[in-house]
């Protein structure tokens, strides 16, 4: 048997188990559930691999009994018994190492435990909370022992003379989608800015905010736990998250809570990655399923698969992110808080407000277009605005559509962080300095069903 023949034969049996594997796979998402069946398919595709070597390989005994052809494919041979070992080995350590990577529920096509179970506990009245300690699966990132994502400790007991500023978000506050380490975050980043406007005051920081949070997610936690720190200055940068509810259909009863308890490690579909259809070829080897995970980056800042047959943002949505204002300022006031708000910047519309086009954009991630999401971002700014004086509002604005700050529709780049740094840093100081900002209260309705400015 010639060189070419042994590498066709070769290359014939690493098809057949790459297509035999396929088939497996296949048949294991189609019988999804039914346990039983699970090890008799493994065992016959481990037969057909064995019963397909046999028969390609079976004159390899008499090649190598032959002395010319011996010398002739001896190193090919062993350089292909070298690689294979080494394959072998590194498949093998990699299996028993940790817990195995599956491609299918990576990229949404079977359910998967939630990820946010690797990090968050659920909690009874924001949803959910970061882990106490634990290390945010993002590098540089860590949680404290009080929960909260890139912040530093500070003692439950607020010391005399601080002036104490907790910052309320998603994950653009957080840090997280943009993967920016805690360093880099913008709130901290504010606040060593704001120390250098004011040196004589003395302060200190939290970051309430945790990827996926709404608006709801954020008022829970304030007034059930935040509200103990007692802090003096809050500031909410909502925005992407809240339009998850003026997109989803059925009651907004069910938000959080479709199929009648919110667990975070319920089994449901993710998408962490985009798919491919090579994943097909790779999801049998857990070498290769990490290579293409390491090789391929999340599809963006989402964790979840796109909106379907959603073309228009409900109406009942805006009036419960205006109710979610309003519930803030005034519980705030109620415990003597100070309130800012941001209008949070996007990528996907421009400084005046008008759709731009992006590709790196997860619009598909609520499911109407980017004119859609270019007019509901103009009504939460002109809910904003309806709310709060303009002494609380931080205009961030001038942010928007610059490609520079955004990695994709919301979450910042490091130069993203310090404009946004800059910006809050720049308004909290003013705020300090002029004082409490008087809120006219009977200057805006709280008629729910006003039209929206």
């Amino acid at each position: 048997m010639t060189r070419k023949a042994l590498l066709a034969r070769i290359g014939l049996m690493v098809v057949l188990a790459i297509v035999m594997g396929m088939v497996r796979d296949d048949l294991t998402l189609r019988w999804e559930g039914r346990v039983q069946r699970l090890p008799l398919l493994n065992a016959a595709y481990i037969l057909s691999l064995l019963l397909c070597s046999l028969l390609l390989l079976h004159p390899l005994p008499a090649l190598l009994r032959d002395p010319v052809q011996r010398v002739r494919h001896g190193a090919l041979l062993f350089n292909l018994a070298f690689f294979f070992a080494a394959f072998l080995f590194f498949e093998l350590w990699l299996r028993s190492s940790g817990p195995p990577t599956d491609l299918y529920a990576l990229t949404g096509r079977r359910p998967a435990e939630n990820l946010m179970g690797d990090w968050a506990d659920n909690d009874a009245f924001c949803a959910y909370k970061p882990r106490n300690g634990k290390l945010y699966p993002t590098a540089g990132k860590r949680t404290s022992d009080q929960g909260f994502i890139s912040s530093p400790e500070i003692p439950e007991v607020k010391p005399n003379g601080i002036t104490r500023v907790i910052f309320f978000g998603e994950s653009s506050a957080a840090g997280v989608g943009g993967d920016l380490p805690d360093s880099l975050t913008w709130p901290n980043l504010a606040m060593v800015l704001l120390r250098k406007a004011h040196p004589k005051m003395r302060f200190d920081h939290v970051i309430a905010a945790a990827p996926g949070y709404t608006s709801f997610e954020s008022y829970g936690r304030f007034w059930s736990r935040i509200r103990f720190l007692k802090p003096d200055i809050v500031v909410l940068n909502h925005g992407w998250n809240d339009l998850n509810y003026m997109s989803m259909p059925g009651s907004m009863l069910d938000l959080r809570n479709g199929q009648g308890d919110w667990n975070i490690h319920r089994l449901g579909r993710v998408q962490v990655y985009a798919p491919h259809w090579w994943d097909h070829l790779l999801q049998w080897s857990e070498v290769l399923s990490q290579l293409r995970v390491l090789c391929s980056g999340p599809a963006s800042g989402e964790v979840g698969l796109p909106s379907a047959d959603v073309h228009s943002f409900r109406t009942d949505g805006f009036v419960a992110f205006r109710t979610n204002m309003e519930l803030f300022d005034r519980t705030a006031s109620q415990f003597g808080v100070k309130v800012l708000v941001c209008k949070q910047p996007v990528r996907f519309i421009n400084k005046g407000g008008m759709a731009v086009p992006c590709d790196e954009c997860r619009l598909d991630w609520h499911g109407p277009g980017t004119e859609a999401h270019a007019e509901a971002y103009r009504r939460l700014y002109a809910i904003v605005d309806s709310v709060f004086p303009p002494s609380a509002v931080i205009d961030l604005t001038e942010m928007n559509g610059d490609t520079l700050l955004f990695v994709d529709h919301v979450h910042p780049t490091p130069a993203g962080s310090q404009a946004y740094a800059r910006l809050v840093s720049e308004a909290l100081a003013r705020f300090i300095a002029n004082g409490t900002a008087t809120v006219d209260r009977t200057a805006r309705s709280m008629e729910l069903d006003a039209p929206l400015p």
